[in-house]
């Protein structure tokens, strides 16, 4: 999906070569779905899968690697969603007016939230064990509720 999401951004429906000195905004805008598909789609699903196929490491290094995935993909989502307020902003068009709009912020707001959250609970060595314990339980099914709702996105 994401490489058709890619060849979508650079070819037109007359299959060409999009131009850049076309209006910029609407040029730049065309990397909204596939930063946003790589970040929120891809490297989030992989993250989630490697964390639980690989278990030959020990769990910090995979933690880590989970964690890095994630910040991948948050700064990659991140500017996916740049170049939508900036889109927008450019044709003075107001913001998060659709399902897809509103939908989205939220996606990446409680994405970036867990990510910021989860870093001290999860990969501070002295977490006490009575947050980590129950914390692991939240991390997933909002983790889960964040992937349900990328792919919903996806689909609006």
């Amino acid at each position: 999906a994401f490489v058709f999401t890619m060849m979508a951004a650079v070819v037109d429906n007359d299959h060409t070569v999009v131009e850049t000195d076309e209006n910029p905004a609407e040029y730049t805008f065309v990397w909204h779905p596939v930063l946003m598909s790589a970040g929120m789609s891809y490297l989030f699903g992989c993250s989630a899968v490697m964390f639980r196929v690989i278990r030959s490491v020990d769990k910090f290094h995979t933690k880590l690697v989970h964690t890095v995935i994630h910040c991948v993909a948050l700064v990659i989502s991140l500017a996916g969603f740049y170049l939508a307020v900036a889109m927008y902003s450019a044709y003075d068009s107001p913001h998060f007016q659709t399902i897809h709009g509103m939908l989205g912020l939220a996606t990446v707001g409680l994405f970036a939230a867990q990510w910021v959250i989860s870093i001290p609970v999860f990969l501070w060595p002295r977490a006490p064990a009575s947050i980590r314990a129950p914390g692991i339980s939240v991390h997933i099914c909002v983790g889960t509720g964040v992937f349900v709702c990328a792919a919903i996105c996806c689909l609006t």
